[in-house]
């Protein structure tokens, strides 16, 4: 064969190979971009989860700052049951002092009196002490859940 034939030939194998290469390049950027567009899919999806996790965690905190000023309202509420339930105690001594005055009668059992007075007074409060401490626990809850919503965003970052 000629000089001529060789290179030509010299030149196709050059061109095969050549292209072999760029084949095998085409193939590594259409995986390289299925990869990406992969990455590109779970970004878009953890941007989504992360936006739905801070709604629901604004959410949360707005709720868990309506608890806490519930709460602070039920305690003044109680303090303030408190002050009206001695008052109360304090005129109901005074009445039943002043029974006992009028009807000449010192043997009017004061004591049970109060007692039954005294036994009522307290079951109230402590029906309000239970919704008291029901709340408090609630709140501790809600603040948990607050937290565990943190935790769920930062693994999310």
């Amino acid at each position: 064969m000629c000089q001529c034939g060789l290179k030509l030939i010299e030149k196709l194998d050059a061109s095969d190979t050549e292209l072999e290469q760029v084949r095998t390049q085409l193939l590594d950027l259409e995986r390289l971009e299925r990869r990406a567009a992969a990455c590109e899919q779970t970004a878009t999806e953890a941007r989504d989860k992360l936006c739905d996790v801070e709604a629901e965690r604004k959410s949360f905190a707005q709720q868990l700052e309506l608890e806490t000023k519930k709460t602070a309202r039920l305690r003044d509420d109680l303090v303030a049951e408190k002050t009206q339930s001695g008052d109360l105690l304090a005129r109901l001594r005074t009445i039943s002092n002043a029974m006992r005055l009028c009807s000449g009668d010192s043997a009017l059992d004061e004591a049970a009196f109060l007692q039954t007075i005294d036994s009522k007074i307290l079951d109230c409060w402590n029906a309000q002490r239970r919704e008291t401490e029901n709340l408090r626990i609630e709140s501790q809850s809600r603040a948990a859940e607050l937290d565990d919503v943190r935790q769920e965003l930062e693994q999310l970052r």
